[in-house]
């Protein structure tokens, strides 16, 4: 700066101007922004923490090694709330055009409204919407989608035909015959447990299966009476709750533990989130639930503690699990790339390269780029809680625990 004096005044300013604004690029050009999308106000808010923990855990232990190609990485945040279409998309233009993210990663957003609105766009958007209409969409798409990953099986590919195998040959290989063929099915309102609960009638009715309850039922039901009443009158002997709102599970197993039935209960994925034993308590012990993600065996063990030491509680088991793994297999792509900006490539790559980052193999299929389902490669996974712990009981190759005669069924 000394030498600088034998300049004029306006020079030197001019000088100045231009050093700052090259060294401001200069910075800018080391940050690599990362957009995580969740919703963060709302029924789903617990979730959506998940979500953005998953994504933060995951850039602060790639910064503390040096970034990605030596640059490190921003956290960008967008907030869908509901989930509605227009929120989607005004967050999708915010991110994508004012932040100017270079990947985008999520849990669930619906699977079709959150499509529309990253695909298209270059920018690589991995998401576990666990969507069949999601992985139609793309694969009817694909010269316009190629930039769409779905980091596990649809749910008309996982959940049903994993859950009926439960129902029908898992649970009573280990725990004996049934007293009956009956079953109860219970689905929240939404086109996503919908789809779920379409394919799983018609594959339970196969193995000679009687659906005696058949109840719709809106997100926030409070009182379970009328359901109740048909249940205890049938005794059936599973509960199949297609419903993934952690304060409704709890409210209707609060209710179903005045006057239970000896069933089976089985509990779509909401028990994943640390909500539903905080709340639920005693009363969660002995319930199945089951999840098309998780982190499993010694690198998801490894995960675990990791999650535990930096936020001094135990993680819910797959939501931040997931999107940390969407965003590590997003990096390794990028560093096997060498160029974060070069999203056709970096798509390429996720698309034709396994990963395993938590403890499931993630291999896509390359007509829709969503995770492909199977036992070695992304299974589908039961949990059963006890002693207020979820103990992974199926499949036999990622077991921690053998299933238990559930405590009302005794």
């Amino acid at each position: 700066m000394e030498s600088l004096k034998r300049y004029p005044l306006p020079i030197v300013i001019g000088l100045f101007l231009i050093f700052s604004l090259f060294g401001g690029s200069a910075h800018a050009a080391e940050t690599i922004k990362i957009g995580v999308v969740a919703p963060l106000t709302g029924s789903f808010a617990d979730e959506g923490n998940e979500m953005v923990r998953g994504v933060e855990m995951a850039v602060e232990e790639l910064n503390a090694k040096g970034g990605v190609l030596g640059k490190n990485l921003e956290l960008i945040k967008g907030d869908v709330g509901d989930f509605s279409a227009e929120k989607i998309v005004s967050v999708a233009e915010k991110i994508l055009n004012k932040d100017k993210v270079d990947c985008v990663i999520t849990q669930y957003l619906g699977g079709v409204a959150d499509i529309k609105a990253f695909g298209g766009t270059e920018v690589p958007y991995l998401h576990m919407d666990t969507s069949q209409a999601a992985a139609d969409l793309v694969k009817a798409n694909i010269d316009k989608y190629w930039n769409i990953f779905q980091t596990c099986p649809t749910e008309q590919i996982g959940y049903p035909p994993g859950i009926v195998d439960f129902i029908v040959r898992v649970f009573p290989k280990a725990m004996g015959k049934y007293p009956n063929n009956k079953l109860a099915l219970v689905t929240m309102v939404r086109a996503y447990n919908d789809r779920i609960s379409g394919v799983f009638r018609e594959l339970i009715k196969k193995h000679n299966w009687e659906l005696v309850v058949d109840e719709k039922t809106p997100t926030g039901t409070v009182e379970w009476g009328s359901v109740l009443t048909k249940i205890r009158q049938e005794k059936p002997a599973v509960i199949y709750f297609n419903d993934h709102v952690p304060a409704d599970e709890v409210s209707f197993l609060d209710q179903f533990h005045n006057n239970p039935t000896k069933s089976m209960v089985f509990i779509q994925y909401g028990p994943s989130n640390p909500a539903f034993i905080s709340l639920g308590k005693e009363k969660t012990n002995g319930i199945f639930w089951g999840t098309a993600y998780a982190a499993v065996g010694p690198k998801g063990d490894a995960w675990r503690d990791r999650y535990r030491k930096k936020y001094k509680e135990e993680p819910g088991v797959g939501t931040a699990a997931g999107t940390f793994t969407s965003t590590m297999i997003w990096a390794e792509a990028v560093k096997k790339v060498g160029n974060a900006k070069d999203y056709k490539e970096v798509c390429r790559v996720i698309r034709e390269y396994p990963y395993n980052i938590t403890g499931v193999t993630h291999l896509f299929d390359p007509s829709n780029q969503t995770a492909i389902y199977g036992e070695g490669l992304s299974p589908f996974l039961v949990y059963q809680v006890q002693s207020l712990k979820h103990q992974l009981v199926s499949p036999l190759l990622f077991a921690t625990a053998k299933m238990q005669l559930p405590p009302w069924m005794k």
